[in-house]
């Protein structure tokens, strides 16, 4: 499974991150708590590699060979943005992308107090 098609289910589902680590199922964390993305097999240091490499640029593939860890702004067209970082850890690529939303949420959608909106409004801030 290409990470796009895992992106999609995590953004379809509501998914704030998707995690990827060798031994692991895909996991996306849903208000909070991590659930399996996709349960059909557990990825394999192939399957990182691979989603890995499709993420960095030629460069950013360099500096990670250099530092083994690279941050990156990633897109999928009609998708969405997202934020990733590529690490190795015990001899194994992990991945982290954090979903970065197109809108952005209301008070309400945050479920934060309406004072915290007429703070918000204030000409001069706090």
């Amino acid at each position: 499974m290409h990470v796009n098609d895992l992106l999609k289910i995590a953004v379809e589902s509501g998914a704030s991150d998707l995690h990827l680590k060798v031994g692991s199922y895909p996991m996306m964390r849903v208000n909070g708590v991590l659930t399996p993305a996709w349960e059909e097999k557990r990825l394999t240091h192939e399957d990182t590699v691979a989603m890995a490499a499709s993420v960095m640029s030629t460069a950013l593939r360099q500096k990670f060979k250099e530092t083994q860890e690279v941050d990156l702004a990633y897109s999928v067209a009609g998708l969405g943005r997202f934020r990733c970082n590529v690490f190795q850890q015990r001899g194994t690529i992990g991945i982290v992308l954090r979903v970065i939303p197109f809108g952005i949420r209301s008070i309400e959608e945050l479920g934060l107090p309406r004072v915290i909106a007429r703070v918000a409004e204030q000409d001069r801030g706090l």
